[in-house]
C-alpha cells in the first residue's frame, strides 16, 4: 500500500528584477547615454535623460548600474524586487 505524502517544499531559484529611473535632478549631461545608450536617452523636450528600455539581462543591468554610478548628480535610481517563479 502506497501512501501519498507531499514533497518537501524546496525553495526555488530567485530572480532579482530591477527597474531604473531618472529623477528631476538630472542635468542632461548625457553621461548615462554614453554608458548605456540602449537604455538612456536625452529627452530634448525637457533636456533631461530618461529610461527608454529597462534591462532584461544581467549584462544590461550591469551597464545601467555603471550609468547609475557615473551620474554626477545621482539622478539615476534603481528599484529592485525579488520574485520566485511559480511552479
Amino acid at each position: 500500500m502506497e501512501i501519498d505524502m507531499p514533497l518537501p517544499q524546496v525553495p526555488g531559484p530567485t530572480k532579482v528584477l530591477s527597474q531604473f529611473h531618472v529623477s528631476r535632478a538630472c542635468i542632461g549631461c548625457g553621461r548615462c547615454c554614453g554608458t548605456a545608450p540602449r537604455h538612456f536617452q536625452i529627452d530634448p523636450a525637457v533636456g533631461q535623460s530618461s529610461v527608454v528600455k529597462q534591462p532584461t539581462s544581467e549584462t544590461e543591468r550591469q551597464q545601467c548600474r555603471e550609468a547609475l554610478k557615473g551620474c554626477p548628480v545621482q539622478a539615476i535610481g534603481e528599484k529592485s524586487s525579488t520574485s520566485r517563479p511559480v511552479r
